[in-house]
């Protein structure tokens, strides 16, 4: 797995644990460094890397949606 495909990964982690409204903003190493407390296949950073990820992450599936039906 390279770096990259791990952070990934790490963020639908961290977004199954509040998929509908997600995780709020600047949310990602909190969740992370929690979840890679039960999860050794984890990697944490600021942020995730990923525009789309990030997004869902950050707003849920729901502020996804909106912000894809805006753009």
């Amino acid at each position: 797995h390279s770096h990259h495909a791990l952070m990934y990964l790490t963020a639908l982690k961290v977004w199954k644990t509040s998929p509908i409204i997600g995780t709020g903003y600047k949310s990602f190493m909190q969740e992370c460094a929690e979840l890679s407390k039960k999860d050794n296949l984890t990697t944490c950073s600021t942020h995730v890397h990923n525009y789309h990820l990030q997004i869902l992450q950050t707003t849920g599936i729901l502020g996804f949606i909106f912000i894809s039906l805006f753009i």
